[in-house]
C-alpha cells in the first residue's frame, strides 16, 4: 500500500509539473533562436507577451541561467511592439544588446538579474 501511495504521489506532482509548463508556454511563446553568452552562464530569448504584461501581445525579452529551464525561473528584462528583424547579441559575459525597431510606443526595461546590463539598438 505505501508503494501505491508514493507512486500516486509522484504521479500528481508529474501532472502538476507538466500542467505548468503547458500553461506558461500558453502565455510566452518562443520568438527565434535563443542566444547564450560567451560565458556559457546566461540565455536570452524573445518570447510573445501574454495579455496581462505591460505589452499586451508584444514581445519581451527574457533572461535565464542557461541550465535552469525559462518557465521555471526567468527575469523579463525588455518588453516592446517590435518590428520582424528583431535579434538578440551578447557583447560581453554580462551585457545583453537587443536589436529592436519599435513599431509603436516606447521600449520597457526591467531590473536585470546578476548584474547584467542590457542595451537596446534600434529605433524607439
Amino acid at each position: 500500500m505505501k508503494y501505491v501511495a508514493a507512486a500516486l504521489v509522484v504521479l500528481i506532482a508529474a501532472a502538476g509539473i507538466y500542467a505548468r509548463i503547458l500553461l506558461w508556454g500558453v502565455d510566452h511563446t518562443p520568438i527565434g533562436p535563443s542566444s547564450i553568452s560567451s560565458n556559457g552562464l546566461y540565455v536570452s530569448r524573445f518570447y510573445s507577451m501574454p495579455e496581462s504584461s505591460g505589452v499586451p501581445y508584444g514581445l519581451g525579452v527574457l533572461v535565464n541561467l542557461r541550465f535552469v529551464p525559462a518557465w521555471i525561473q526567468s527575469d523579463l528584462v525588455f518588453s516592446a511592439y517590435c518590428e520582424n528583424g528583431e535579434r538578440l547579441t551578447w557583447k560581453e559575459p554580462k551585457e545583453l544588446v537587443i536589436s529592436c525597431n519599435v513599431e509603436t510606443g516606447k521600449p520597457h526595461f526591467y531590473p536585470a538579474p546578476h548584474g547584467i546590463k542590457v542595451t537596446h539598438v534600434g529605433s524607439s
